[in-house]
């Protein structure tokens, strides 16, 4: 895949994940390989299938999943999901045609996160908990500082969250949801020690 842009030309390997096509209503798993593609086109795809195989997870082991919103949002939640498999793979999608969305994930080191940050940290998990969507918020957090190479320890039903530029302790409810962030930050990161702040009514939902 080509990418032009004001800095030049950026030229990666892209592995097909699949599409998402309103006609149908549907996702379709690069896996299942309708048109006959290359192997190596579809490896990734088929990384993700395993691992749902694995964990007994059907979205990703049906080869056509319903959508449950619009072809751009469902197209990537399942790229981002096999970015995520496949090791933390940046993913890129695009519409092709009759509101058709094409989802790849890209083998591209330059497109890699940069390293870690608790101010980062503190607005993604913030945000994630405002959008409803996550069910376990504990396993989501072990999950993220694990990806992210952050260290995480248990501080009774609560846990500390620790980076290159502090600590965040992190606060959980009877119910394990998280309902607080209290972050005490190094000046060289861009905030002033003591810095909190609340997960808000987003930990509720």
């Amino acid at each position: 895949m080509t990418f032009t842009g004001p800095a030049g030309t950026l030229e990666t390997p892209a592995h097909l994940v699949g599409t998402a096509a309103p006609g149908p209503g549907s996702w379709m798993w690069a896996w299942n390989n309708v048109n006959a593609f290359a192997d190596a086109v579809v490896a990734r795809a088929a990384t993700v299938r395993d691992f749902g195989t694995r964990f007994g997870i059907p979205e990703l082991t049906s080869a056509e999943v319903p959508l449950r919103g619009s072809a751009r949002a469902d197209a990537v939640e399942y790229a981002v999901v096999a970015g995520l498999v496949n090791g933390g793979l940046p993913h890129y999608t695009a519409e092709v045609g009759g509101g058709t969305v094409v989802a790849f994930v890209l083998d591209e080191p330059r497109a890699a996160l940069p390293a870690p940050s608790l101010v980062t940290a503190v607005s993604v998990i913030g945000e994630t908990l405002m959008g409803g969507a996550v069910l376990d918020h504990r396993r989501a957090l072990e999950a993220y500082a694990e990806l992210r190479g952050l260290g995480l320890e248990p501080a009774g039903r609560d846990a500390v969250l620790l980076g290159p530029d502090g600590r965040v302790e992190v606060r959980f409810d009877e119910e394990d949801r998280i309902v607080g962030l209290e972050g005490s930050l190094g000046a060289g990161a861009g905030a002033e020690d003591g810095t909190g702040t609340g997960a808000g009514s987003g930990a509720e939902d």
